[in-house]
């Protein structure tokens, strides 16, 4: 298989993933997070899928995101739609699904040059 340098300019791009914790730009966390191509917020505060408040999506909209993905663990579980209402009145997509996959997908389309950003509950 032919591997192709990834000359991406992106301060956080997620690196690796383990059981309760990820690498992204370098640094090891193993605490809720927030990752959009240039920022990070460290620690989100948000333990479980139960604590997430419309407030706490208000990041996602600050940076101008076109889509959303949310990684919930494994297995996905859904926020109440009620909370993602933030999100759909600024026309940002919203994807939910388990941690794995989120960051894959964030990766791929960080890659594709998308305004992504990926909240973590860890």
């Amino acid at each position: 298989m032919q591997f192709s340098e990834d000359t991406s300019n992106y301060l956080y791009k997620i690196t690796s993933i383990k059981s309760g914790s990820i690498v992204v730009g370098g640094g090891e966390h193993n605490a809720s997070l927030i990752i959009i191509p240039n920022a990070l917020i460290n620690p989100w505060g948000i333990n479980s899928v139960e604590e997430l408040q419309t407030t706490s999506l208000l990041p996602f909209i600050e940076h101008q995101c076109e889509v959303v993905l949310l990684g919930t663990g494994n297995p996905c579980v859904w926020p109440e739609q009620s909370t993602l209402v933030p999100l759909f009145n600024q026309k940002i997509g919203v994807e939910v699904m388990s941690t794995d996959s989120a960051c894959r997908t964030y990766n791929v389309l960080l890659s594709e040059g998308r305004k992504v950003g990926l909240g973590l509950i860890l």
